[in-house]
């Protein structure tokens, strides 16, 4: 009989996570690997856009240094304040989020929209913790299927924020 890692994961979400890890390590571009990691994860939890911001404590900001999807062409290189929106949130409570309506949400703030070719509806976003301190967010955008975003969403997403924290500490 056949073993399954994780009867909630399909397997095709484990060849991205293994897809991940193996950029990851191909490379030490870290550009190429973040751009690697925000496209897999857009792919596996089937959104239309995803973005990884890291924080730079010295000036107050996240960066957006990789995106995905509606955001690939148009977020890349833009500075946010660590204290607005969702990601801010994200950065001040160290803990992950599940917007699946973002009008009930008072942290949305729809600066992404303004920037990108998006209206969003759900976001699920995470934080990158390294030792406990938060040094970016991931977050995706809206299923491309109109359902809501899940629990194991959220468990393959903080998967990929390991990986890309990892690909930043290297």
């Amino acid at each position: 009989p056949r073993v399954n890692a994780s009867p909630s994961i399909p397997p095709s979400t484990w060849a991205a996570l293994t897809e991940a890890a193996a950029v990851i390590s191909s490379t030490l571009d870290l550009r190429s690997v973040l751009d690697g990691v925000a496209r897999l994860a857009c792919d596996v939890v089937r959104s239309e856009a995803s973005c990884l911001f890291t924080l730079d404590g010295s000036k107050g900001k996240l960066v957006v240094l990789a995106a995905c999807g509606k955001w690939r062409d148009t977020l890349p290189g833009h500075e946010f304040d660590a204290d607005v929106g969702i990601p801010g949130r994200v950065v001040r409570t160290a803990a992950p989020m599940i917007v699946n309506d973002v009008r009930t949400c008072v942290s949305f703030d729809k600066r992404l929209d303004d920037l990108g070719s998006i209206r969003t509806r759900s976001i699920l976003a995470t934080p990158m913790l390294q030792r406990g301190d938060v040094v970016g967010v991931i977050e995706v955008a809206n299923r491309r299927d109109d359902a809501l975003f899940t629990e194991t969403d959220l468990k393959v997403l903080q998967l990929f924020a390991t990986l890309a924290t990892s690909a930043c500490l290297n």
